[in-house]
């Protein structure tokens, strides 16, 4: 096993788990209580507990957590950002904390360019692009934008497209008219991933209102219903919503000739619940 590398973990624990493994491989006698001697904190738990998931990591330990594990000012203070970001739970504060992670790993040559690939869900438009631009030939920036609902400026549609080529999201068609759609090219850590979903979700859910009012009764389909269920019961909902989208995914898949590029939203969002002590 080689020694984990900090700046590929978006997670604390994962990369607190990965060093506590290799130290023990490297040594057999290396133990839980060994690294909280180091880092001098009392007891023998602490540490056992924060790889379980059963406590945080207490900020005031994050400076001896760094000298146990003998990283370098640089990789404190990645460690300490990451800290937050997995103790974080407001979204907006964990994209912040996130895009400064992204930040101090653009220094490092070997990640610019997967960090670059997680921008896929910064912009609501960038999904849609990789999309419509398969469906036309020729590529009008102008043209492209005014496609767009909401619609986008010219320049927006150009620096998208150049950033899904240049990251394998589309590629040149062969006769050098326009672009296709290569391979979804797109994997990341889950909570980088829910992080950056859960603010493109945000933004989409936000255009859709705007895209209710200018949009014919021919071009939407939109219903809801309010239901009262058990726990057990919104658990085989989600399975059942995640299986409607693998059909919805099949039938575009099937389709020969698309000339629209929609957003299907799948949303199931508690509006009351009851404590037990209350019934």
């Amino acid at each position: 096993m080689s020694k984990p590398h900090l700046y590929d973990y978006f997670d604390y624990r994962e990369y607190l788990n990965d060093t506590f493994s290799y130290l023990k491989e490297t040594d057999i006698t290396y133990s839980h209580r060994k690294f909280l001697a180091d880092a001098d904190i009392p007891g023998s738990t602490y540490l056992l507990r924060v790889l379980r998931s059963e406590r945080k990591l207490s900020p005031k330990y994050i400076v001896n957590f760094c000298k146990a594990l003998h990283l370098s000012t640089a990789e404190s203070a990645y460690f300490t950002t990451l800290v937050k970001f997995g103790n974080e739970k407001n979204v907006d504060n964990k994209e912040v904390l996130l895009k400064e992670l992204l930040r101090i790993r653009s220094e490092k040559a070997t990640h610019s360019l997967d960090d670059k690939k997680l921008r896929y869900f910064e912009k609501w438009y960038y999904p849609v692009l990789r999309d419509l631009i398969g469906l036309v030939g020729k590529v009008d920036y102008n043209a492209l934008g005014r496609m767009l609902i909401p619609p986008i400026k010219g320049d927006q549609v150009q620096s998208a497209i150049e950033y899904l080529q240049r990251n394998g999201f589309i590629k040149p068609r062969d006769d050098g008219n326009g672009f296709v759609v290569s391979e979804p090219i797109l994997s990341t850590p889950p909570s980088v991933n829910s992080t950056i979903l859960s603010q493109f979700h945000k933004k989409n859910l936000a255009l859709d209102i705007e895209a209710f009012d200018n949009c014919t009764l021919d071009d939407r389909s939109i219903s809801s219903v309010i239901m009262s269920v058990s726990m057990p019961t919104f658990e085989k909902m989600r399975i059942e919503t995640q299986e409607f989208r693998k059909r919805l995914i099949a039938l575009a898949r099937e389709d020969t000739d698309p000339d629209m590029v929609c957003r299907v939203g799948i949303q199931m969002v508690p509006r009351a619940k009851v404590k037990k002590k209350d019934v």
